[in-house]
Parts: C-alpha cells; structure tokens; sequence
C-alpha cells in the first residue's frame, strides 16, 4: 500500500487549488460558487419571462456572476447546480422560476420549472425551482421568472425570499 501525504495541492504559478486539514476535509478555494438577491423589488408583467434582476452578490468567488446583467458566465467545464427563488405578490394563478442556459428556454437548458410552492397570510407566494447544467467555458446561466395573474405583478427584495445561487459540482 502506498499514501501520499500533503497538505496542499497547487498550480506551478503558486495558486492554492486544495487544502487537505488533519482530518481529510478538502477545501477547494477558488471553486465557482455565487448567491445573488435583488436589492430592490421589480415587476413580472403578465405572461412574460423578466429576468430576475439580482443585483446584489453576497457570494461571488471567481467574480463568475454579474450584478449588472444578473447572468453567471462559466469560468471552466463542468457540471453546474443552480436554485433560484422568488417571492410575490400572486394571490391566484401560476408563477414559474426557469434557469436558463444561454438564453434559452429549451427542455435541454431550462431545468424544473417550479409552479406554486406555498403562500403566507398577507397571499404573497413563493416559487422556487432548479437546475443541473453540463457548461461549457463561456456558457451563461440566468433566473427567468414568470407569472399569470392577469395582470403585474411585485416581486420582493428580502434577501432571504428572492435569490438564486449556482456552483460548479465538478
């Protein structure tokens, strides 16, 4: 049997890519990962795709996401996780969150679409859906919202009820 013992594995150019801890946690630093929120609420008109405008990044390692076209931009190849959430003022009817690859909303890119999650006592409702994309360098992810009130409708700004977030699984 034969064991290679470190503590740190790195690029030749002195970039930490793993740590190892004593007790064989691994840290990888410089993974993709973002989570974004709107720091101010938006309207969804009826019957149209709004991407969701979170402008705010609590979380940006790589600098991945944009906080002006609310868009994450794949910095390597891989297999990516994003959840996004949003929470409005519809008291009746469909309101769907899609993920979207590239802009486009095809059965291959736009993962779950979520339809009504739940309501509070003031009938605002939460929708909440996700997606696992095989990107390539380059390829964008963006939260699509949507909502069929019969007319516009508010979506809030807390941090904690509309957001959306993504990394790379590897």
């Amino acid at each position: 049997m034969s064991k290679i013992l470190v503590n740190t594995i790195g690029h030749t150019g002195d970039t930490t890519a793993m740590t190892i801890d004593s007790s064989g946690r691994i840290l990888t630093p410089a993974r993709p990962v973002f989570r974004a929120y709107s720091s101010g609420t938006w309207t969804l008109a009826h019957n149209t795709f709004t991407i969701f405008p979170a402008n705010t990044a609590v979380i940006n390692v790589g600098n991945s996401y944009s906080t002006s076209t609310y868009k994450f931009t794949a910095p390597i190849a891989g297999v990516y996780y994003f959840y996004g959430q949003w929470f409005g003022s519809v008291s009746s009817n469909r309101g769907i969150i899609s993920i979207y690859k590239n802009d486009s909303q095809t059965e291959d890119n736009m993962g779950s679409q979520a339809l009504y999650q739940g309501s509070t006592a003031n009938g605002g409702v939460s929708y909440g859906g996700q997606n696992l994309m095989q990107m390539d360098v380059g390829d964008t992810a963006s939260c699509q919202t949507y909502q069929e009130s019969g007319g516009t409708v508010t979506a809030n700004q807390n941090s904690h009820l509309s957001f959306w977030f993504g990394y790379l699984i590897g």
